[in-house]
């Protein structure tokens, strides 16, 4: 649980590096509602669900610019949960999970309207919509056991296959756009230019894990090495939000 603040989401500036896969994962909540059941003294089930959520947001803006007048905007949004199913399965030290897509939506409908040219001139409205996958977690599905080697060093060992074709970039991109052009003015343009997040190549990786618990009277330590691929073809080595290098963890 972050403990600055109950959730920090940015989708990040698309002309800085910014490691926004790891910080997402670091700075928001996580909500797990679990419950398992043992079949027999070998074998176990669990099920639960992995709570995320989505923001659904509208804008209603009004600028003027001439003097003694008001510019004034109105915002909504709506904050809903989505639920996310796991499950497991296990086998006396042996242990199969199945994790689902987890994404953080966010919408935004913007609806704009300007009298800019003067105090008489008819106003110019326009609209657009925003989209950005603010969070994304893919599919994963780990295996992972362990052995006792001795009475107080147990070997563990683990693979996730991650599905990340599906992958989402985080950065807010401008779907739509439209311009109503006052009447008489002929010098507008009746629609801007959807926003574009460069278009990296993903792919599915494999996430070897592997490590030693050590029984120190009551307490446990554990020392765990992982290795995770970069998710892209060809790591980007311009500026961007997708960086993504691969990386050897010790935890």
């Amino acid at each position: 649980m972050p403990l600055d603040g109950i959730a920090q989401l940015d989708t990040g500036n698309e002309y800085q590096p910014e490691y926004v896969l790891y910080r997402a994962n670091a700075q928001r909540p996580r909500i797990l509602l679990t419950s398992g059941i043992n079949l027999n003294p070998d074998w176990r089930f669990g099920a639960g669900l992995d709570v995320g959520f989505s923001v659904d947001a509208e804008a209603d803006v009004f600028l003027q610019s001439g003097a003694g007048t008001v510019s004034d905007q109105r915002i909504s949004a709506k904050v809903k949960p989505d639920f996310v199913p796991q499950a497991s399965l296990a086998y006396k030290q042996y242990q199969f999970t199945v994790r689902g897509e987890n994404k953080a939506q966010f919408d935004l409908t913007t609806n704009a309207g300007a009298r800019v040219f003067s105090d008489v001139s008819a106003g110019l409205d326009f609209s657009y919509t925003t989209q950005s996958a603010l969070f994304y977690q893919p599919w994963e599905f780990e295996f992972d056991g362990s052995n006792d080697l001795t009475s107080w060093v147990k070997l563990k060992y683990g693979v996730t296959y991650e599905l990340w074709t599906g992958f989402e970039a985080p950065a807010a991109v401008i779907q739509t756009g439209n311009v109503t052009c006052p009447s008489g003015v002929t010098d507008c343009t009746s629609q801007f230019s959807s926003g574009a997040s460069p278009a990296y190549k993903t792919r599915n990786i494999w996430v070897p894990e592997a490590g030693f618990q050590f029984k120190l009277g009551d307490d446990l330590l554990d020392v765990d090495y992982r290795y995770k691929d970069s998710i892209f073809t060809s790591v980007p080595d311009g500026n961007g939000n997708y960086l993504d290098p691969p990386r050897h963890d010790i935890l």
